[in-house]
């Protein structure tokens, strides 16, 4: 018996593992593909996510919005977390307002536009803010992963 690695869901055949291929990346390089910070939920008031570790130059963090209600507006921020535990900003997002996806990059030596991307490396632990500015219910997700 042993361990084989295969593209595609997790198998169990004739007592043999098998993996995905993302699952094995993962346990190569730690998370560096999509990562859930947030998962989908329709929110009302603003939200912190915890705290993650960054194993790369940079970093993308997605937000996925499904479904909003009235007009709200949600902004994201991405914080880098000091050695010592103190937050602070790398990049913030434009209003969010309505569905869709939006990207927010951090990484060295990119071109840096306003409210989506900054050229910096990534921190090594970060966390993602996620800001209303009214109380309509918007469904959103959070995900990010890890670039070289």
């Amino acid at each position: 018996m042993g361990v084989r690695f295969l593209l595609g869901a997790p198998q169990l055949k004739m007592g043999v593992i098998m993996r995905t291929e993302t699952e094995i990346l993962n346990d190569v390089y730690g998370p560096q593909y999509p990562a859930q910070v947030l998962p989908s939920a329709a929110r009302t008031e603003s939200v912190n996510s915890g705290v993650f570790p960054a194993g790369g130059a940079g970093l993308r963090v997605f937000i996925n919005v499904t479904a909003a209600a009235d007009t709200p507006s949600i902004t994201a921020k991405i914080q880098g977390v000091s050695p010592v535990g103190t937050y602070y900003d790398l990049l913030t997002s434009a209003a969010i307002t309505g569905t869709g996806l939006t990207v927010l990059t951090v990484y060295p030596g990119m071109a840096v536009v306003s409210n989506q991307s900054v050229s910096q490396p990534a921190p090594r632990r970060f966390r993602v803010v996620m800001t209303h500015s009214d109380g309509d219910s918007i469904t959103y997700s959070v995900t990010y992963e890890m670039l070289p």
